[in-house]
């Protein structure tokens, strides 16, 4: 147990307050642009969900020519044109797509109000407006600025080096599949809990309905990172500890409930301190409750272990 301890002393070292602070901070972008374009039957519609790291840009590695954006609407569709948009470091999140095909074919031109590297990108949701440049020999060709426009930009409650690692435990694809289940349960759970203390909620799949604001359990929010690494660290005390079997497999099972449950904690910890301090608490709360969430599911699944071998040593 004592090698088992030593992991998690590891882990708790790599992922703790005063090494994350050498870390930019992990937010979520969401955009969403809109241009009206006379000559063209439906609205040019620009938009998108992606990481980005603080002082660094996108987390997600992808190539150079890998599209981030859903694009619609510009009728370049039958082409099948692929729009290349990666950004100059130097010039941070400011965001120049053109298609690829034929070098200023179609392109897309929009700024964040802050550029992620000096200025960082912040929580809130802000008014954005962009450019779109339709080179095409034909009707619709020109420039033509967005006719509505936003962005929200929502900090990761996971801790800020774990969601990039987590990808490769698992994939994509079961994120995309447990996803939608979990962020209901996380929702149903946190609304329960809120009303055991006594604070009103209601809940709509994804959606917290409480008195002065509604929460929505975003992708990110769901639980999943915590659960794949709790599982991951239940895995790991199961391996050096002394443990029989069948209490091993107890624990690492035992791990993604740990999780769920200390995510419904920590979204209704949220929601407790919106009602309570106001809705500018939500940032310094989705910080600090990630972390406390984080912690307490280690410590659980940690003291889970202890307690098996701590029976082993009883028994032997």
């Amino acid at each position: 147990m004592a090698h088992g301890l030593i992991l998690v002393l590891m882990l708790l070292l790599f992922s703790s307050p005063a090494q994350a602070q050498d870390v930019p901070a992990l937010v979520l972008l969401d955009v969403d642009l809109t241009w009206t374009v006379p000559a063209f039957s439906t609205p040019v519609e620009l938009s998108g969900r992606v990481e980005w790291q603080n002082g660094v840009g996108f987390t997600d590695g992808l190539p150079w020519l890998a599209n981030r954006w859903t694009i619609t609407g510009s009728g370049c569709e039958p082409l099948g044109c692929i729009y290349s948009n990666e950004t100059n470091p130097a010039n941070g999140a400011h965001f120049e797509l053109e298609s690829h095909f034929i070098p200023g074919l179609q392109s897309f031109i929009f700024s964040l109000p802050q550029n992620g590297l000096s200025m960082p990108l912040l929580p809130g949701d802000y008014a954005l407006s962009g450019e779109f440049r339709n080179d095409f020999p034909n009707p619709g060709a020109g420039t033509y600025f967005s006719t509505s426009g936003s962005a929200r930009i929502s900090a990761v409650p996971e801790l800020a080096i774990l969601p990039v690692l987590s990808r490769h435990i698992g994939g994509r694809r079961l994120n995309r599949l447990v996803n939608p289940t979990l962020q209901r349960m996380t929702a149903w759970g946190a609304a329960m809990l809120l009303r055991v203390l006594q604070i009103p909620a209601t809940v709509h799949g994804i959606y917290i309905g409480l008195p002065s604001v509604t929460l929505e359990v975003q992708e990110w929010c769901s639980g999943i990172v915590a659960m794949k690494w709790l599982t991951l660290l239940a895995l790991v005390v199961a391996l050096v500890g002394a443990g029989r079997l069948p209490w091993k497999v107890a624990l690492i099972v035992a791990a993604p409930f740990i999780a769920l449950e200390t995510n419904i904690l920590r979204v209704a910890g949220i929601g407790a301190s919106i009602e309570v301090f106001g809705y500018a608490s939500r940032g310094t709360a989705k910080e600090w409750l990630g972390w406390a969430a984080m912690a307490l599911g280690v410590v659980q699944v940690v003291g889970l272990g202890w307690l098996i071998n701590r029976q082993r040593a009883r028994t032997a």
